[in-house]
């Protein structure tokens, strides 16, 4: 498995516009490596590090559930028990670490299958206590785990160019059978003699396999009557995919 960057994250919140002084504000500090988890045929476990780099002692919960997506980018989440990990429930005292070992019951397909992995700190026990002041923000980190077949091959399509309200649609599918990430999504208007009179760059993000992510682009710029095409255009990796929407009536409100 590839080596990837260390996930840190640190939450804090105080109370703010009040007129008494504030309760002490508690800060939670957990660290995650990788970010990404890959399992294969012939490497069929991972190691997922926790680290508590926090003050406090925390208690961490570990789920797992199978990830889809919607239309919007939305991940659809159900509980699953295709991935198998070991401790579920553990306690990091402050500078501890802890290794949790991950895993798969199912058998590796044809076309990837996607998970999340949630790793979630707990309010502390009863037992433990906490002063009735302290406020806390408790962090709850989502790590993609992906059950990849022996030739994972992303293919990345752009399509379903249509123009409503003044409002630009498109579709980046991914008909292939191995996720993939955009690096970039750049939309641009261009006028009558091909001079670019808008750009918008848009938030790449997963797109897995056997799904579509839909972008919807409105054009509110005075700009809007000018423009005589749209073009969007997004790089995978060293694919770059270019489609062309004519708009001969500019891109402005009806």
């Amino acid at each position: 498995m590839a080596c990837t960057p260390r996930l840190a994250v640190t939450m804090m919140t105080g109370l703010l516009g009040l007129a008494f002084p504030a309760p002490e504000a508690r800060a939670a500090s957990l660290s995650v490596n990788p970010t990404k988890i890959q399992l294969t045929r012939d490497a069929p476990r991972a190691l997922l590090n926790l680290k508590n780099e926090g003050t406090a002692p925390t208690r961490i919960q570990i789920t797992a559930h199978a990830w889809d997506q919607g239309l919007d980018g939305q991940m659809e989440l159900r509980p699953t028990t295709d991935l198998v990990f070991f401790p579920s429930l553990l306690v990091l005292e402050p500078g501890q670490s802890r290794a949790i070992r991950v895993g798969t019951t199912m058998r590796f397909a044809a076309s990837e299958r996607s998970y999340r992995i949630f790793v979630e700190e707990l309010p502390p026990s009863a037992s433990e206590g906490q002063q009735a002041s302290a406020v806390r923000m408790y962090t709850r980190l989502g790590i993609p785990v992906f059950l990849r077949p022996e030739r994972p091959e992303p293919r990345p399509a752009l399509g379903g160019l249509s123009l409503d309200e003044g409002a630009f649609t498109f579709r980046l599918a991914n008909a292939g059978t191995g996720h993939f990430v955009p690096d970039s999504v750049v939309v641009r208007g261009v006028t009558a003699s091909g001079e670019p009179a808008l750009e918008r760059k848009l938030t790449g993000w997963y797109v897995l396999a056997g799904g579509a992510r839909e972008f919807k682009v409105p054009f509110d710029s005075p700009e809007c009557s000018r423009i005589r095409s749209l073009v969007v255009e997004a790089q995978v990796d060293q694919l770059v995919l270019k489609e062309q929407l004519a708009t001969p009536q500019g891109t402005c409100r009806p």
